[in-house]
């Protein structure tokens, strides 16, 4: 979260009597949520409410830096873009057999001095009219994704609260021919394909209308 915002982190994670190995690391389900501060306490007693067990772990810092305590000892402190080029390393590594090096360093080297967009919207957004969301028909979209993918579920409630009929469909549909993408108004790829190049996961689709 704090690399694709740019922004920092101070967390400090209660071992519950755990090494610092097992609190770092724990693999169990979990799920992170960001909630402002005058939220926070309707969230927790909410969660709470329904017996779900929740903690706070930190917040959220301009500063783009990153600390990590645990049991209020500071066990990592860093830059997030130091932290973020460690993270990327390998595929920057792997980018190098496909592409340019000297492309994939130049990509490398922006990412160390990224900074986040100071857009602002200039209207007040609303929820899509009723008359938009009932009716009868709706543009259809297609929701593409494939193994590795990740986002669809959201990008279907997005066009879904947006008046949209999102349709889910994997590249192996398009393949056995199960789907036509001739039926649809549009289509959107979410992220994480495993094939890495624009050419490769595009070529099936158009191929396939």
């Amino acid at each position: 979260m704090a690399f694709a915002g740019n922004c920092g982190l101070v967390l400090d994670l209660n071992s519950q009597g755990k090494s610092l190995f097992q609190t770092l690391y724990a693999e169990e389900h979990g799920l992170v949520l960001e909630v402002s501060k005058k939220n926070l306490a309707i969230v927790m007693d909410k969660l709470n409410s329904v017996g779900v067990l929740v903690e706070t772990i930190g917040h959220v810092t301009v500063n783009p830096s990153i600390e990590v305590k645990v049991d209020g000892v500071t066990c990592l402190e860093e830059k997030t873009s130091i932290l973020r080029d460690i993270w990327e390393d390998t595929s920057f590594q792997l980018g190098k057999f496909q592409r340019l090096a000297s492309c994939v360093d130049m990509e490398r080297e922006g990412l160390k001095h990224r900074y986040e967009p100071s857009w602002k919207l200039t209207y007040t957004p609303s929820f899509t009219d009723d008359k938009h969301t009932s009716a009868a028909l709706k543009p259809k979209v297609a929701v593409i994704r494939k193994e590795g993918s990740n986002g669809d579920r959201e990008m279907a409630a997005a066009f879904h609260a947006a008046g949209f009929e999102p349709w889910d469909v994997t590249m192996s549909d398009l393949l056995n021919g199960l789907v036509s993408l001739q039926e649809f108004r549009g289509i959107v790829f979410v992220g994480g394909f495993r094939n890495d190049s624009f050419k490769s996961f595009t070529s099936v689709p158009i191929l396939s209308v």
